[in-house]
């Protein structure tokens, strides 16, 4: 019975991964906001509960730019890096006997697609947004449903 259990819990978290993934993060951005929530007993209830919501939302948007400011700083440095890829190569080749591993490689450097990469990056960062907000919607039923019970 409990291996059966066992076995179908594994199922479920591995079938509903994309559905449980925010709702985890919901509850544990929940409880991050009810921990800061209740640091401040002498507080306001209201100014408590904003407070504890600018921190979360003044969090998300840190990160979110965090993201963007290193995409922006990839893209500018794309021609740095890529040189210093080169003489990477350079360096190895050499060093394990082969005089135009450069030469070899310089077709999959130039192969890199900038855009391609940005524009999975966007898809990705976009996701992630719609992750957010998925997160915020489970906050708000969870806090119902504790409510209730």
């Amino acid at each position: 019975m409990v291996s059966l259990l066992g076995g179908l819990s594994i199922f479920f978290v591995i079938y509903f991964k994309d559905l449980l993934k925010p709702f985890v993060m919901a509850v544990m951005v929940w409880y991050l906001i009810k921990t800061i929530y209740n640091m401040g007993k002498q507080l306001p209830r209201w100014l408590r509960g904003t407070l504890a919501m600018a921190f979360i939302f003044g969090l998300v948007q840190a990160t979110i730019n965090l993201i963007v400011y290193n995409l922006t700083e990839i893209v500018n440095n794309w021609s740095v890096y890529k040189n210093t890829l080169g003489s990477f190569l350079l360096g190895i080749g050499e060093s394990m006997g082969f005089a135009n591993i450069i030469d070899s490689l310089q077709g999959q450097i130039d192969r890199l697609n900038l855009q391609e990469f940005l524009a999975s990056t966007v898809s990705s960062l976009s996701a992630t947004v719609g992750n957010i907000i998925i997160i915020i919607i489970y906050i708000d039923v969870y806090k119902y449903i504790i409510t209730i019970l």
